[in-house]
């Protein structure tokens, strides 16, 4: 009889589930209740056929064949967890840690059952008590570092993920959930450079890529973001986020018909994806107005409403070109004044002043000394009016609404486009009015960001 368990394991190693189920049931004929015969089956209908149910019925069988093996209750946990039977599953798992306290695969796979029930402050407790147990345990970590993120201890993520690394210097995972928390930190080359060490260890990483193309991006390197955004489109074409991460960057390229592909692709694959319909109908807009961009700069723009003239000036920053997009900005602002209050538009109006102020731009390299001065004082105007409408949306702000405002503010602080206003290697250099300006308006920044910093959570230790 056991000839026939071990035969059927070398013949699911080998890639034979169906030859292997036969061998696992001709066992079970001659021993009724066998319990490596009933483990082995549960495992084969689970990982190989992917039949939940019929893996359920197995790895409970085997469960009361052994009441007293942990690793039966543990492959049974693991089985329900399949199934959707989260409850049964944490109770399956909670009886195994507490019969072993000791076991760090226990307290991992408990762990990750309170994280799927959204017991966040639960699941880094036993998390934290595998690590505790076991400082080197690369899934303990990974999984305190994911819990910690969700919760909002940056620190604490990035303290997990550097551990993970360090357990396992190859685990590409590890590497990229590491990149995920610098990159959130305003830490973006560090975040590129561990994103390319992951994809040597794993080239074909979705993860990776799509980290890698949203932190080129966020530092201002469109062409690099749309060059690894394509390949995690490539290998996850069903994936809307992607394609639509994708067109982004192709626009941030100027690549407007393209990016509307992509788009477009997009909302057919997922038609409920947040703001995805109204970036496609203004990149059309766009897309339409691209062939008239070289009358409308050649000075025919007199007839321009405000709202094409807004269009006008994210199409120009598109093309590069920083200080058209500033120009067109300002006047759409004098037509139409109602236009200051979409907070998007000034956002978007203040970073390219303050990328042409800097004199980054196909057009702003030829600005003179005192009109980038002039930019950068705009950019600080227009942050300023940005902020004071944040201010008065906080009074009526639910706690969605004010961490949506706390990552706004976040991205200001790495956002490239603000660095000639932020670094105090560009600042320092400024006349000493602007740089006091400048100083002022990251003050009352990081002030906002204090008063929003939500009070942590009871994680148990």
């Amino acid at each position: 009889m056991k000839s026939l368990v071990y035969l059927g394991q070398t013949l699911s190693r080998q890639g034979k589930p169906r030859e292997s189920l036969r061998c696992f049931e001709g066992a079970l004929r001659l021993r009724p209740g066998d319990f490596d015969a009933l483990t082995s089956l549960a495992v084969v209908w689970l990982e190989e056929l992917g039949d939940p149910a019929k893996a359920l019925a197995y790895a409970r069988e085997a469960a009361r064949a052994a009441p007293q093996s942990l690793a039966a209750r543990s492959k049974l946990g693991a089985v329900l967890v399949r199934n959707g039977r989260l409850e049964e599953a944490l109770a399956e798992f909670q009886a195994v840690a507490a019969l072993d306290p000791r076991d760090v695969e226990a307290q991992v796979r408990l762990g990750h059952c309170h994280a799927m029930m959204k017991n966040l402050p639960a699941a880094a407790g036993t998390f934290r008590a595998a690590v505790e147990l076991q400082p080197d345990s690369l899934e303990a970590q990974k999984g305190l570092g994911t819990v910690l993120k969700t919760l909002g201890d940056r620190a604490g993520a990035l303290r997990a993920f550097e551990a993970a690394v360090k357990a396992d210097p190859r685990d590409a995972e590890a590497q990229v959930s590491l990149a995920g928390v610098l990159a959130e930190q305003g830490e973006l080359e560090q975040a590129i450079s561990i994103c390319r060490a992951a994809l040597e260890l794993e080239p074909d990483s979705i993860r990776a890529w799509y980290q890698l193309g949203a932190a080129y991006l966020n530092r201002g390197r469109p062409i690099e973001s749309a060059r690894a955004l394509a390949e995690a489109a490539r290998l996850c074409p069903e994936n809307a986020s992607m394609r639509r991460a994708h067109g982004i960057a192709l626009a941030h390229c100027g690549r407007l018909e393209e990016a509307v592909s992509e788009l477009e692709t997009a909302l057919k694959l997922a038609p409920t994806l947040p703001d995805v319909r109204n970036e496609l109908e203004r990149l059309r807009r766009l897309a339409a107005l691209e062939p008239e961009l070289p009358r409308i700069l050649g000075g025919n723009d007199g007839d321009l409403a405000p709202a094409v003239r807004g269009d006008v000036a994210r199409l120009c920053r598109y093309k590069g070109l920083t200080a058209a997009s500033a120009r067109f900005w300002r006047s759409a602002f004098a037509g139409d004044p109602k236009l200051l209050e979409d907070g998007d538009a000034v956002h978007d109006a203040a970073c390219a002043a303050a990328v042409a102020g800097s004199g980054r731009g196909e057009d702003a390299a030829a600005l003179s000394a005192t009109d980038r001065g002039r930019w950068r004082e705009q950019a600080v105007a227009w942050r300023r009016l940005e902020l004071q409408a944040i201010q008065r949306r906080l009074a009526s702000a639910d706690d969605s609404d004010r961490g949506a405002i706390r990552d706004s503010l976040a991205h200001w602080q790495r956002d490239p486009d603000l660095e000639a206003l932020r670094d105090e290697r560009f600042t320092a250099l400024l006349p000493d009015s602007e740089s006091k300006a400048c100083a002022a308006l990251w003050r009352d920044v990081d002030e906002l960001l204090a008063a929003l910093e939500p009070p942590r959570p009871d994680v148990p230790r």
